[in-house]
Order: C-alpha cells, then structure tokens, then sequence
C-alpha cells in the first residue's frame, strides 16, 4: 500500500571466482538499501531491499549489483502499490442537475511548501486539480457534487504529493 514500507530478500550470486563486494544501483526512487554487499567465493548473497512506495500504481525498474571489474547481475523490479485506506468518507446527497459544495479539510505537516495532484473519481466530483499549501498550513479543499443522473453513486477523491504521499 501507498505510505506503507516494507522489506524484500533478494538472493545475489558471486559470478567472480574469488569473494567480491557488489556496489548497488537502482533506478527507483522509493527504494533503499545497504550501498554495497560482500558475497563470499561461491556463495550467494542475502540482500534486503527497503520498499517505501508514497503513491499508488505500478512502477517498474531494476537493481544491478556492479563488482569492480565492471560485471554485474541485474534484476528487474516491478511494484505494485495498492491504493492507502481512506482517511475518511463522506456522505454527500444532491437532486440532479443540482450541485452542493463539501469542504474537505487537508494539511501540510511538513516544514517546506507542497503542491498537492488532485484526482477525483466519480460521476459529478468537480474541484480544482492542484492544492498549494505553505509550511504547516491547513486549508479546505472545495469539491462540487453535481450528478446528472439520479440514483447513488460512489467516488473517490485523492491528494498526491510524490514526497508526502497519497491520502484520499
């Protein structure tokens, strides 16, 4: 999930004949890990790889192992990030053609500006597509409800900040 963190094991083979330390390279942003790893003569190397993806969706790179004379091992990562449970629901009702105005309360907890992505989901959510807050500062975000067609309907609204992360 979005702002969970977790760890994979990744098995790395010595492809050199004597004990080698491999420098570690990755092209994905939201993974970490020790900077390099000692795989004695034979053997094979137990690498943990921290995963701490901030925003939903499917991401794919790889990790290379790079040993001194230039050989390496590579893998190619691909995550899958489930969308974080909502931080609240909100039950909005309006007749059709008829749009009503919730606020929905969001916050930067952090010590620097954020830009937040707005995306809305869902039959009649209108809003602006992009919040700015400054330094610790909380504001209400303006979602408009105007469905055309009667009857119930779900939707889903989320803020994303590729720092802080995903909230809906």
């Amino acid at each position: 999930r979005a702002r969970e963190a977790r760890k994979i094991t990744i098995n790395v083979p010595n492809i050199t004949f004597d004990e080698v330390t491999y420098a570690i390279e990755t092209d994905m942003p939201f993974v970490s890990g020790d900077p390099k790893i000692v795989v004695p003569k034979m053997e094979v190397g137990k690498y943990t790889l921290h995963i701490a993806p901030q925003l939903s969706g499917k991401t794919t790179g790889s990790i290379t192992f790079v040993a001194p004379n230039k050989q390496y091992v590579w893998f190619v990562l691909q995550v899958t990030v489930l969308r974080p449970p909502p931080e609240d629901k909100l039950s909005i009702t309006s007749e059709v053609r008829k749009g009503v105005v919730c606020e929905i309360g969001i916050a930067n907890p952090t010590n620097r500006p954020v830009d937040f992505t707005v995306r809305r989901r869902g039959e009649g959510l209108i809003g602006d597509d992009i919040v700015s807050l400054e330094p610790h500062q909380q504001a209400a975000y303006q979602l408009a409800y105007a469905p055309t067609k009667a009857g119930e309907s779900e939707g889903v609204v989320s803020f994303n900040n590729d720092d802080i992360g995903e909230f809906r």
